[in-house]
């Protein structure tokens, strides 16, 4: 349980709607990790902002959309990490996804895995989506599954986001690397 953040990657893995915002700004404006170089726009679903890359996000869509040519994304992401301060992170529910990849690129990177109650996630995913609810419930197991799997050995601490935190307690969570799942 470190005091101190390391340089490697900090990345905020959870299903879309779970909390991920709240999370990557307490790390953005609280511990001085860079979570992105091109903000997201915010919106009426996140008047607070996203925390997220937008350049990358619209990648991460590309690549699980079309199935582009991975050593293209390589490149950008290398390219984003030199340009970045750091410590340094991203937040994008497509990191569980892609996860493989970011596994080889970054292989020591600080998870921080997320939780929120199922049914609080779909009502939410169904409000910005408006997809069905067997589309949220596939999203949410896919990610799960995912996220353990694929991340299971980096998660540097698990916060439960089902309940609002305030910004010191997200961020004492991370400092201490709690985990709570």
């Amino acid at each position: 349980m470190s005091q101190t953040l390391s340089d490697s990657p900090y990345f905020v893995i959870g299903p879309f709607r779970s909390g991920s915002s709240a999370v990557a700004r307490v790390l953005h404006e609280q511990l001085g990790v860079t979570m992105f170089i091109h903000e997201a726009p915010k919106d009426m679903f996140n008047p607070d902002g996203y925390y997220e890359d937008v350049a990358i996000s619209n990648i991460n869509e590309y690549l699980m959309r079309q199935k582009a040519f991975i050593k293209d994304h390589i490149t950008y992401v290398r390219r984003h990490e030199q340009e970045v301060s750091k410590p340094w992170g991203l937040k994008d529910a497509r990191l569980s996804y892609l996860g493989p990849v970011y596994k080889y690129l970054f292989p020591q990177a600080n998870v921080i895995l997320l939780n929120r109650d199922e049914d609080l996630v779909i009502k939410s995913m169904k409000r910005k989506y408006h997809w069905d609810t067997d589309h949220c419930v596939d999203h949410l197991e896919t990610v799960k599954i995912y996220s353990k799997v694929i991340w299971g050995d980096r998660v540097f601490a698990s916060l439960d986001m089902t309940e609002r935190r305030t910004d010191e307690d997200i961020s004492t969570a991370i400092l201490e690397g709690r985990r709570e799942l």
